[in-house]
């Protein structure tokens, strides 16, 4: 398939969601997803960090980083997409909320943990650094938790 037509079938798939009455329901996922995922980092993912060999700590985190990007990113880059089909579909506070705790995860996220991660792999696991990665990712769990709790109590509204 040509890449024009690659394009519209993805600017097609995209018209159908964003007429769809499962986008709640797929929001609701996508949030649930990141909201756990987060709780999991948070309290056991990072923490572990700490418990790997110095001496191996660089290449274990690339690999680390490498493999849990793979899950991440298409999920932040989902959420956004849906959360702005929502706003586009509904101005309201449930859409607002929502794309206000997007910004704050988003913030976190590259303006702290990013950074962090990449002082991680380039000095090794350093305390201070590993504390406020965990502080950067304690903002993002409340507001990837906080979207999720939005999310269900939409979907239950119906």
């Amino acid at each position: 398939m040509s890449d024009a037509g690659t394009s519209s079938s993805a600017v097609a798939a995209l018209a159908a969601l964003a007429d769809a009455s499962a986008l709640p329901a797929l929001r609701l996922a996508v949030d649930l997803a990141l909201a756990v995922l987060s709780w999991l980092v948070q309290l056991i993912i990072y923490p572990a960090f700490a418990a790997v060999d110095r001496a191996g700590f660089c290449a274990w985190h690339a690999g680390y980083t490498r493999r849990i990007s793979r899950v991440v990113v298409p999920l932040m880059l989902l959420q956004v997409l849906l959360h702005a089909l929502t706003a586009w579909r509904q101005a309201s506070a449930a859409a607002v909320l929502p794309a206000g705790l997007l910004v704050v995860a988003w913030l976190a996220t590259f303006l702290v943990a990013v950074p962090c991660h990449r002082r991680l792999g380039a000095e090794g696991c350093r305390p201070d650094v590993l504390r406020r990665l965990l502080a950067a990712n304690a903002v993002r769990t409340v507001a990837w938790t906080a979207m999720a709790l939005v999310s269900a109590v939409l979907v239950l509204r119906g």
